[in-house]
């Protein structure tokens, strides 16, 4: 079993070579990658699978992997191993989410733009030792939600895929993740999670240990680090500082919300030191020299 969730999205009794399949499928596999997810104490608590869906690192994969993880890890194609940084989206019904891995040069999947009917074909992919892996499937029944997006009953087969896993059409376009059952729900879906500011209140999302990523809006962005304040994780609300400032570099709140952070510990020199910073970044210089006395002052 071990030697199994150390495989890369292998599949156990798989019907007929990848070599039969067209190369538009077998080349599907390269966005597919392994998700190792582990607890506070570095023990792995699961193994499955998920795909790129940006070429900068954007991912989705099953939630219930994340759910409740201290950190986790996605091995790529090429064996490559990098962080899962922060999460996008998740939905719990359909136990997908979206999420951003340490990689700035993923090969990306691409999504299929229609949805697949009853009786057409799919390939379950992903890769062993570098080498691409397939098995057919076919959809026994269709289902539409939100009016665009398919949840697909497969016809059972004597096979197993490893949840979040690839499943594409003939010309290798990514039309959902595996699912147990078998099932499969619409990639697409997974792929427009995101989360909003208040999201961050839920324990649902919460109780993972990897940190949502902010909102791209600053007042969003900002009442969500307000919130994470109140959550009692030093380790996370410094990160979601840490978070804020790269993503406005130039705005004084992440600095002041760090320096403030570091007054309540008593590192005064690291106060001072991110207030400076601020004077050098801030586009407001006047409110960053007005932000250096407050927090001074404190």
């Amino acid at each position: 079993m071990n030697r199994f969730l150390t495989s890369v999205c292998v599949l156990l009794l798989a019907a007929g070579s990848v070599n039969a399949q067209s190369a538009q499928v077998k080349n599907a596999a390269k966005s597919t990658f392994k998700l190792t997810a582990y607890d506070s104490n570095g023990n792995a608590t699961s193994s499955t699978c998920g795909v790129f869906v940006t070429a900068d690192g954007e991912a989705i994969g099953s939630w219930s992997a994340l759910s409740s993880a201290a950190s986790a890890v996605v091995t790529d194609f090429n064996g490559k191993t990098y962080p899962v940084q922060k999460l996008i989206g998740a939905n719990e019904i359909y136990d997908v989410c979206r999420f951003k891995v340490g990689t700035q040069k993923a090969q990306a999947a691409t999504l299929a733009k229609a949805l697949m009917p009853k009786d057409s074909k799919l390939w379950l992919v992903g890769s062993e030792q570098k080498k691409p892996t397939a098995a057919q499937y076919e959809i026994e029944r269709q289902e539409t939600f939100m009016d665009k997006y398919g949840y697909y009953v497969l016809a059972f087969r004597d096979s197993q895929g490893i949840p979040g896993s690839a499943m594409v059409n003939a010309n290798g376009e990514l039309v959902g993740l595996f699912q147990s059952a078998p099932s499969a729900v619409d990639a697409r879906y997974a792929a427009q999670l995101k989360f909003d500011a208040l999201t961050i209140n839920n324990p649902l999302y919460t109780s993972s240990g990897i940190r949502l990523q902010l909102p791209a809006d600053k007042k969003d962005a900002q009442l969500m680090v307000m919130f994470a304040a109140d959550k009692g994780d030093s380790a996370k609300y410094a990160g979601y500082i840490s978070d804020y400032i790269s993503q406005f570099p130039h705005d004084v709140d992440g600095y002041s919300m760090d320096a403030l952070r570091r007054v309540n510990y008593g590192d005064y020199a690291g106060a001072d030191s991110q207030m400076q910073t601020a004077l050098k970044q801030a586009t407001n210089k006047a409110e960053a020299h007005s932000e250096y006395s407050r927090v001074m002052y404190q």
